[in-house]
């Protein structure tokens, strides 16, 4: 695993060690690359970092799921009756 190299070393060490080279922001000679599944997503407000490419913008929809989450839970609208369990 190498992370946060620049390219060129990240392709020289590919191309030197027998094994498989995993890259996060160590570039695009390597065997395999990881994405942390925040950045991916977008779950974050915070920048993403350089190594990273956001593929989706889930921060406004998560929070916005949470923020009714709460609320329901806090007004008891949540569990309902479908929600919970009778007698066996």
């Amino acid at each position: 695993m190498l992370e946060c190299i620049p390219e060129e070393l990240g392709k020289k060490v590919a191309e030197e060690i027998p094994v498989p080279v995993i890259g996060i922001g160590a570039g695009r000679h390597c065997d395999g690359q990881v994405q942390v599944i925040a950045d991916l997503l977008g779950l974050l407000k915070e920048k993403t970092p350089k190594h990273a490419k956001r593929y989706a913008e889930v921060y406004d929809i998560a929070y916005d799921a949470i923020a009714r989450y709460v609320q329901d839970v806090r007004e008891n609208r949540f569990p309902e009756e479908g929600n919970v369990f009778g007698d066996a």
